[in-house]
C-alpha cells in the first residue's frame, strides 16, 4: 500500500489517498549463444562463440561449456560467471579441436554443449 498525495503550488496537499501498486517482472531468463552453426574447428585449429544473458540475474550465473569428445576437442575458459553487474557483456568461448602427428582427419562431428547453473533454486533471474 502505497500513500499518494497531490500538492498545490503553496505545498498544500489538495488529495490524498491510498493507492495499490502492481509490479509486473517482464524479463525473461536465458542465454544467448552467438557461433556459426555449425561450429567448425579443423585439427588443430579453433573458433569462438560468445554468451550473454537476456535479462539481469539476482544472483551469479555461471556458464560451463560440455564437450561431447573431450579428446577430439577442447573449450576454455573452463567456466564463465555472470554477475547482476555485468550481466549483458558477452564473454568469449574457444574451441580447439586436438592435433594429432599423421595425415588423417580424424576429427569429425563432435557435441557440444553448455550448462548454467546459479546458486538459487530454482533460478531466480
Amino acid at each position: 500500500m502505497v500513500n499518494v498525495a497531490v500538492f498545490a503550488d503553496a505545498g498544500l496537499a489538495v488529495l490524498a489517498a491510498d493507492a495499490t501498486l502492481t509490479i509486473v517482472d517482464d524479463d525473461t531468463a536465458g542465454v544467448t549463444v552467438n557461433a556459426a552453426s555449425p561450429l567448425e574447428v579443423a585439427e588443430g585449429g579453433n573458433a569462438t562463440y560468445t554468451v550473454v544473458l537476456d535479462s539481469r540475474p539476482t544472483a551469479d550465473v555461471t556458464i560451463t561449456p560440455v564437450s561431447g569428445d573431450g579428446a577430439k576437442v577442447s573449450v576454455s575458459p573452463w567456466t564463465h560467471t555472470f554477475t547482476p553487474s555485468a550481466w549483458n557483456t558477452a564473454l568469449t568461448f574457444t574451441v580447439r579441436g586436438a592435433a594429432h602427428d599423421d595425415s588423417v582427419d580424424e576429427l569429425g562431428p563432435s557435441a557440444m554443449g553448455r550448462t548454467a547453473t546459479t546458486p538459487s533454486t530454482p533460478p531466480s533471474w
